[in-house]
């Protein structure tokens, strides 16, 4: 009898324990919670201290985002967008000097997420520091997040065109244009969805048009390049759920029907699929 009435307390003690355990547990859940929902509110404050003329206060934000920043990266995503908010308003609201302000100040520009900007008349700027935003938050941001600092970060670093001339390989192009659809696919909730959608818009633009005939077509004959059509079988080979595939595929059929030349049936085929050609009207 005494042994049952031992074994009946010690089942109780247990239970007690793990009922105080779950109850503590729940309790410190909810005060994450709490904090967590105003750390971002508390960034938003603080950056409304700095002047976004001045480009230290991009080093300034950086270091209070990293005493901030937690385990939750969708919370650690929104803090990664109030700063760039700034980040952006830095870049943007400095002017241009005659004299050399920023020149020889490479390495405290580095540190705020800038470079120096040379005008070709001779003036002095900054402008933002290629992979500086991926490399800083990839590791604490959520996956959606980091694919689109990485998307944003090729678009504005790695142009497709300079100067009237392809800067990037066909097949890096068609890859943009499919990691645009992938991010889109998953993450359309995301804030940074319509920018995706307005530079995957372009990408397909340059891939069917390349805003500009020269680009695309060897410029007397508007033939279809080599490399162009090797690009656009890769894609119909690679990419058939892409929701570019029947453009792809409808645009080179008909360009290869017709010796791969532009004619006016492929200039109609992209204004059905609302493609600006206009490029292609100016020229011909």
């Amino acid at each position: 009898m005494r042994k049952k009435i031992l074994l009946l307390t010690f089942i109780i003690l247990i239970t007690l324990t793990s009922c105080n355990y779950q109850d503590s547990k729940l309790s410190d859940n909810q005060d994450t919670q709490i904090d967590t929902s105003n750390v971002v509110e508390e960034f938003k404050i603080f950056l409304k201290s700095l002047s976004s003329k001045d480009f230290h206060s991009s080093g300034i934000a950086l270091q209070k985002l990293k005493e901030l920043k937690g385990d939750n990266k969708l919370v650690n995503d929104n803090l990664c967008r109030e700063y760039i908010k700034l980040y952006n308003e830095i870049q943007y609201s400095q002017e241009f000097f005659d004299t050399e302000q920023y020149k020889d100040k490479g390495s405290i520009l580095k540190e705020n997420g800038y470079i120096e900007l040379n005008t070709p008349g001779g003036e002095w700027g900054i402008t933002h520091q290629p992979e500086f935003l991926v490399e800083t938050f990839s590791e604490i941001v959520s996956d959606g997040f980091k694919k689109y600092l990485e998307i944003e970060n090729k678009f504005m670093n790695e142009p497709t065109s300079i100067d009237g001339y392809m800067a990037i390989p066909w097949n890096e192009l068609s890859s943009r244009i499919i990691n645009c659809e992938k991010f889109l696919e998953k993450h359309m909730d995301y804030p940074e969805a319509e920018r995706v959608k307005r530079i995957m818009d372009i990408y397909i633009k340059e891939y069917t048009t390349s805003s500009g005939m020269m680009l695309q077509f060897l410029f007397k004959e508007m033939i279809l390049t080599p490399e162009a059509q090797n690009s656009y079988e890769n894609f119909i080979s690679s990419y058939p759920h892409s929701h570019y595939y029947k453009l792809i595929k409808g645009y080179y059929e008909i360009l290869e029907n017709n010796d791969f030349m532009l004619n006016d049936q492929a200039k109609e085929f992209l204004r059905e699929n609302e493609i600006d050609i206009s490029w292609f009207d100016a020229g011909i």
